[in-house]
């Protein structure tokens, strides 16, 4: 890694919210962190696949169809792989 560079993890995650503006966020276990409901794509897995199968796999939730809606990329530190 060139020093002044982090190592950069892609994700997905879902902004999940109620008609009341509630949010839902998840905590791996053992960690301090609130995270939106998310994570790393298989190879080959489009950003909608990955988003469905973490959903499923951390919830036991499926997405409506036609409710998911890109909202942009955006860059921050990982939250439990520091330096990433």
């Amino acid at each position: 890694m060139d020093q002044g560079r982090r190592a950069v993890i892609e994700i997905v995650a879902a902004l999940v919210c109620d008609g009341n503006g509630h949010v839902l966020l998840v905590r791996k276990r053992g960690t301090a962190f609130f995270l939106q409901p998310g994570g790393k794509r298989e190879p080959g897995e489009s950003d909608l696949d990955a988003l469905a199968r973490e959903l499923r796999e951390e919830l036991g939730a499926s997405i409506v169809a036609g409710s998911a809606k890109h909202l942009g990329m955006f860059e921050a530190p990982a939250a439990n792989e520091p330096g990433r």
